[in-house]
């Protein structure tokens, strides 16, 4: 068997598998100079993605987007764009995939949902042997794991809105 585990990002995305051997891991680095334009890199960090995930995977889970408001709503929206084009690059080449919601990555590791990147980082040392400081490394290597272990993902559930009270005179 093995699992992959996907954390997309811009300057570093952190792409990790997991194999009867171990943890292999990698971040995928790039720099906005470096291309033409975000189309020309976000298709260089697909692409890299796409390539680096072994044919006998069985399982891989893929870090969902926190879209933000206010100021950093256009990073949000740019980094939306990226998963958005690695997924369909999975999809495309048959590649299955589950999306991991960050509070139960976060879950997954420490217990908690709401815990800091540098605890995440802490765990990942503590239960694994690993070594990092970037947390994109440390989200992917905990659902490189998620996926090898079968970890049961939770669908994200949308709370109903309350109905408004219309007012018959």
């Amino acid at each position: 068997m093995t699992a992959v585990g996907i954390d997309t990002s811009f300057t570093g995305t952190g792409f990790a598998i997991k194999a009867e051997k171990g943890f292999i891991y990698k971040t995928i680095k790039t720099k906005p100079e470096d291309f033409v334009d975000d189309t020309d890199r976000i298709c260089f960090i697909r692409d890299e993605i796409l390539k680096s995930i072994p044919v006998d995977t069985d399982s891989v889970y893929i870090e969902d987007v926190f879209v933000g408001h206010g100021p950093s709503a256009g990073a949000s929206l740019r980094l939306a764009l990226l998963a958005g084009c690695v997924r369909a690059g999975l999809r495309d080449k048959g590649i299955k995939f589950t999306i991991v919601q960050p509070t139960m990555v976060k879950k997954y590791i420490s217990g908690k949902g709401n815990v800091p990147k540098d605890i995440i980082i802490k765990e990942v040392f503590k239960k694994f042997g690993i070594d990092t400081n970037d947390n994109n490394i440390a989200d992917a290597i905990c659902m490189a794991s998620m996926s090898w272990t079968g970890y049961k993902i939770e669908p994200k559930v949308k709370k109903p809105k309350k109905a408004k009270k219309e007012v018959f005179e």
